[in-house]
């Protein structure tokens, strides 16, 4: 009498939770940790810096003398500088005293000029890529645009890692995904510009979410169908610790290249 059995009815024979299983469980678990951290970088490495027109001439002063001399007013707000224009001055032509003493109402009707150049704030962040690519004022959308891309990628890794899983397996595609990953994530912290850093980072978004889902399947496949619930829970308290860790590893490294 021939007897058909599922997948699932395998387990009921070799035991469907062992030591290799364990540890191979918290092996493959990683790539979740590391996906969390990648969904969360963007925070860190876009955000807004404070910035305003650089001015050779004013660029031995203190910021607060540069804005002091060269910026204006956010209109109807006197406490807040501008971020995109400044006063159109020759300012080589001013002595160290004038700046010094700068009364504000000698550019009261002077008329504004757009910035070429920025000074950041690095009180908070010594580099992001708004500071590296200058991605502020008519650029500013170009920031937003790197987490679109982003999850352009997570569409792409998603459809492909399941008929790339499904046609060679889930453990070489898993680790090529994983390789592909870390080599992407280092290369876009030393993308040389603003295009570079957009391909590597969508590339690098394939990978982090192929490397996630291989995982997860892998994950379901060597357990019995008692534990699904609380292995994939437990997969994605991985990708939480990865998400909250994100946040004081940004505080601990500020610059955007390290």
């Amino acid at each position: 009498m021939e007897v058909t059995l599922s997948f699932n009815d395998v387990f009921k024979y070799i035991g469907d939770t062992g030591f290799y299983q364990i540890l191979l469980y918290f092996v493959v678990c990683l790539p979740s940790f590391f996906n969390g951290i990648q969904n969360m970088s963007a925070n860190f490495f876009a955000a807004p810096m404070d910035h305003w027109c650089k001015i050779p001439r004013l660029g031995n002063f203190s910021f607060e003398t540069q804005k002091k001399v060269a910026i204006p007013y956010v209109e109807d707000d006197p406490t807040e500088y501008q971020s995109c224009q400044m006063y159109d001055l020759y300012y080589d032509n001013l002595t160290d005293d004038q700046i010094l003493n700068w009364d504000r109402n000698i550019t009261r009707n002077t008329s504004l000029i757009d910035c070429t150049e920025w000074i950041f704030d690095r009180s908070e962040f010594i580099s992001t890529i708004n500071s590296k690519y200058n991605l502020v004022c008519d650029s500013s959308w170009m920031s937003e645009l790197t987490s679109t891309i982003y999850m352009g990628g997570v569409l792409v890794g998603s459809v492909i890692s399941g008929l790339i899983s499904d046609k060679f397996g889930r453990k070489v595609p898993m680790l090529l995904f994983m390789v592909g990953y870390e080599v992407f994530a280092l290369v876009q912290a030393f993308a040389p510009n603003y295009t570079v850093f957009v391909i590597v980072r969508f590339l690098n978004s394939v990978c982090n979410v192929s490397s996630y889902l291989c995982a997860y399947v892998i994950v379901m496949e060597i357990f019995g169908p008692t534990h699904y619930v609380l292995l994939s829970t437990g997969y994605q308290i991985f990708f939480s610790v990865g998400f909250m860790l994100s946040a004081g590893i940004a505080f601990a490294i500020r610059d955007h290249e390290k």
